[in-house]
């Protein structure tokens, strides 16, 4: 009898263990795949996963080969950056009316990573910024080498065109990157994971709070 009451009291203290998350059980990512498919209707494509932050990674058909996206189980309710990575598109547009100002070629790929239970494929920038007002939008863009004219034009242009997008009151870190002419008319965002060595040159600013901080051209 004794020895039942000992078995007992030990299963009972494992669930009160386990129920304390103190013994977390991580979901499956084949679970976590169909609660996304579930959410967007898509097929989730499992990649791999971090321990550390207890984040699965993911991908769908319509992403460029090098793109992931983050889903945390840390907590009961998943948050995933599906829903901020869709708004990518809608950000390059709405950042478009600053660009076309000061640059006539140009191609914009924006990054944004948010995780969130809350957005879903139906939210909008608006929403967005709303969820994370201070959020950091990261804009690669290029530009042909027929759009140069001169390093210090340039530089010039890049202010002007960022103490502008300054008066949104949005965060950016924004980086253009000149290319050959040839190359720029075949680039798409599956050509970004390369970004780093389309050309040792390129230029960036960062706005945050209304200030903007740029760089020279760099060699």
């Amino acid at each position: 009898m004794f020895m039942k009451k000992a078995i007992r009291a030990e299963i009972l203290a494992i669930c009160i263990f386990l129920l304390t998350g103190c013994g977390f059980i991580a979901p499956s990512q084949g679970y976590v795949a169909r609660k996304m498919e579930k959410k967007y209707g898509e097929r989730f494509e499992y990649i791999d996963d971090d321990e550390e932050t207890q984040q699965y990674r993911y991908r769908t058909s319509q992403m460029a080969p090098q793109e992931k996206i983050a889903v945390s189980y840390r907590e009961d309710v998943l948050k995933d950056e599906y829903a901020s990575y869709l708004l990518q598109d809608d950000e390059a547009e709405y950042i478009s009316k600053y660009f076309d100002k000061f640059f006539v070629e140009y191609k914009a790929y924006p990054t944004i990573r948010y995780l969130s239970s809350d957005l879903d494929a139906n939210s909008t920038l608006d929403d967005l910024y709303e969820a994370n007002p201070n959020i950091m939008v990261y804009i690669r863009f290029i530009i042909p080498e027929r759009e140069l004219t001169s390093n210090s034009d340039m530089n010039q242009r890049m202010e002007l065109c960022c103490k502008d997008i300054a008066t949104d009151g949005k965060r950016y870190r924004i980086v253009a990157y000149p290319v050959d002419d040839d190359r720029y008319d075949t680039f798409d965002r599956s050509d970004t994971a390369d970004f780093n060595n389309v050309k040792d040159d390129y230029w960036s600013c960062s706005i945050s709070d209304g200030e903007v901080k740029v760089s020279d051209l760099m060699d």
